[in-house]
């Protein structure tokens, strides 16, 4: 039964289905809840039924919830806000996590529909407070207590009205028809609740007063978030860490202090058994170095279309090649991508759109937020664009050390081969690996940063090396670019392996002239990797737990895993099985002037003993009088009954705490009420006279 006035239930389900885009839906359940008003049969519904149906709801809110976490990377994204490296990354991140939360409040009508309408169709009026608390129920089980209705008990309309109008509030924009509609509806509430005592002009004008004032406060509130998330991006712009863009990358060359670099996995990486890892991802690559950016002078993307089967993508025949399966994130669906040098085909790829630049970057345009794939590739196919003028560029500023070098290192001589590999013993031996950018030595008249790496310091990190070894080389003759990507270094067992953010790396890919293919060029000291590996956080297997957790969610999500279907089909049996048997052994009743007969309720208490004394003294015409309270109704049978006729008081109580407390009795305060109206009646029945 509803306790709400008519047709407001209704009336604030349109309300919430015009506003979250669900009006149909809306509209079927608030007619399904009116319409508990005309129909006059009702089920029976025991204490134990409702108890069932309120685990399953909860159990469906549960499920719901990890839903709309999973739909919307709810779950990633609480785990990106905390390793973000970025103001940008944590601001998706967090409007990642409040859609999630969003949608599952806009759910919520439909999630408690089924509860509010098996009262709306029952005999109940009010639900026993058990119904909603473990807690009461376990305590309710261990004492003995009987679960049933109690005076003191919920109806759930109220609590659904207000649900709802939660529920709709979620995507209202600041207007005033919103704020309208949702003051119309409480207003409508709160009618029946009224004073009496004041008049009806008075109780109007409060309503539309404090609705105003509500309106002022729900402007300013919205007007103060722009003004603190402003002040928020402006102060967090400056922790904001590098990441890759295919038009541009930023270099920390000449940057003071430590290089820092996360735990965060970013990529998993395994080959099959018996075939090698690449060591080499690539992500973008650059044509322009003006210190300290490099760019990419092919800006424009062209389309790539998949071939029948949706999920391969070819970009160049090539002969039997290697396999490996890579595991990556795609922000809201967009990303590029990280391959080996040579990739010539990507297979198990479900994305709606691919492009790439004649650099070879490759970059996803649509598609899922999580996916796992297998790159062909094969080292002497590359399918990167040829050699152009800018790949054989080196900027004025950079020009007399790099001549410098050349000329010392004869670099010039011999074919590509061998410049290659005179770059790679120079670097090896006269240089080393190094976090920090220090000032330790006295910086010459018009040096780059570049040209003191190159003659006086000797130590830096990746983007030193990379940027040095192309420069050279483009002076020695060979074309060359720069190329942002990731090192694949640490194992996880067998031939699998995690890319972390630290990971991150620059290299030079050089065009071999003989073999008419771009191959790849690492003359960072190989020191890097076990520098970096020493950097790891004390909590960083607890933080891998947790990724592997989100991961193997994401696979399901996403639909990477089998179980995901298996999931799907094995709730429909289940959920037609519990629907027939909640339902199908009920029994109608029709209800007579909306009171049902005082023996078709199954009450609390009705088997108290103390209904034996009642019985005994109306027998002696001592009746319980119309509207007369048990305890007066003792007072007066006392004045007319000897002292051994007397009940104790104590019995009444424990009669009124089996009736009305909805924790019942203990088992040891059940004895005592029924010893002591057996003892009384043995008085009685001693003293036939009393």
């Amino acid at each position: 039964m509803l306790n709400t006035p008519p047709l407001l239930l209704s009336a604030t389900l349109i309300f919430w289905g015009w506003q979250t885009g669900l009006l149909w839906v809306g509209l079927l359940l608030g007619a399904v809840l009116e319409g508990s008003r005309l129909v006059k049969h009702r089920w029976e519904f025991a204490n134990e039924e409702f108890n069932q149906l309120w685990t399953l709801t909860t159990l469906a809110f549960v499920a719901v919830a990890a839903y709309a976490l999973a739909t919307n990377e709810g779950v990633s994204a609480f785990n990106t806000f905390f390793n973000a490296n970025s103001f940008a990354e944590r601001n998706t991140a967090i409007n990642k996590a409040a859609k999630a939360v969003l949608n599952l409040i806009q759910w919520m009508p439909m999630l408690f529909f089924p509860f509010t309408a098996a009262q709306a169709f029952s005999q109940r009026e009010k639900i026993d407070f058990k119904t909603f608390s473990w807690v009461l129920r376990r305590r309710a089980a261990k004492i003995g207590a009987t679960a049933s209705v109690s005076p003191g008990g919920l109806n759930t309309a109220y609590p659904y009205f207000g649900i709802t109008l939660v529920s709709a509030s979620t995507t209202a924009q600041a207007s005033p028809g919103y704020y309208l509609g949702l003051c119309a509806l409480m207003g409508w509430a709160l009618w029946p609740m009224r004073s009496r005592r004041a008049p009806v002009w008075a109780w109007l004008l409060a309503v539309v007063l404090a609705s105003g004032l509500g309106f002022a406060g729900h402007k300013g509130i919205y007007q103060l978030y722009f003004i603190v998330n402003n002040l928020q991006a402006q102060w967090l712009q400056g922790f904001g860490a590098k990441g890759f863009d295919p038009k541009e990358s930023r270099t920390a060359m000449g940057q003071i202090g430590r290089l820092k670099g996360s735990g965060r996995i970013v990529l998993r990486v395994e080959a099959p058994a018996g075939e090698r890892t690449p060591t080499l991802l690539r992500q973008a690559i650059y044509q322009y170095y003006q210190a300290p950016y490099w760019r990419a002078s092919s800006k424009n993307f062209d389309a790539l279309y998949a071939e029948t089967n949706e999920t391969s993508w070819v970009f160049h025949r090539a002969p039997a090649s290697n396999t490996v399966q890579i595991a990556t994130y795609l922000d809201d669906g967009k990303g590029l991508l990280s391959l080996p040098t040579g990739t010539h085909r990507l297979e198990r790829l479900p994305v709606f759109q691919m492009e790439t630049n004649s650099l070879g970057t490759v970059r996803v345009g649509a598609g899922p937020g999580l996916v796992i794939f297998n790159a062909k590739y094969q080292a002497d196919a590359t399918f990167d664009g040829n050699p152009t003028t800018e790949d054989y560029g080196v900027p004025e500023k950079e020009l007399p050390a790099i001549r410098q070098l050349v000329a010392e290192l004869k670099l010039a001589e011999g074919d590509d081969t061998q410049k290659v590999r005179k770059l790679e013993r120079f670097f090896a031996r006269y240089f080393d690996y190094g976090f920090w950018e220090e000032r330790d030595l006295p910086v010459k008249t018009n040096q780059t940063i570049l040209t003191r790496f190159l003659l006086d310091t000797r130590k830096g990190h990746c983007e030193f090396f990379a940027s040095a070894t192309v420069l050279l080389l483009r002076q020695a003759g060979v074309a060359a670019r720069y190329t942002a990507g990731y090192s694949v270094q640490e194992g996880a067992g067998g031939n699998r392996f995690v890319v972390r953010d630290r990971h991150a790396h620059a290299w030079c890919l050089y065009y071999d002239r003989a073999a008419h293919v771009w191959r790849d060029l690492d003359t960072t000291p190989g020191t890097w990797v076990q520098a970096e590996a020493e950097r790891r956080s004390l909590w960083e297997p607890i933080k891998d737990g947790w990724d592997r957790l989100v991961f193997e969610f994401s696979k399901v999500r996403w639909g990477q895993s089998a179980l995901q279907q298996y999931l799907s089909l094995a709730l429909i049996p289940v959920v037609i099985l519990l629907a027939a048997r909640f339902l199908l052994k009920k029994r109608w009743r029709r209800q007579k002037s909306n009171v049902l007969p005082e023996a078709e309720l199954t009450r609390q208490g009705l088997d108290s003993e103390f209904y034996r004394v009642e019985e005994r003294l109306a027998a002696r015409g001592l009746n319980l009088l119309p509207g007369e309270t048990l305890s007066a109704w003792l007072g007066r049978v006392d004045k007319n009954l000897p002292p051994e006729g007397h009940l104790d008081a104590a019995l009444l109580q424990l009669h009124y705490r089996l009736r009305f407390d909805p924790v019942g009795l203990s088992t040891r305060e059940r004895d005592q009420l029924r010893q002591g109206v057996m003892e009384w009646l043995k008085r009685m029945d001693r003293n036939p006279k009393t």
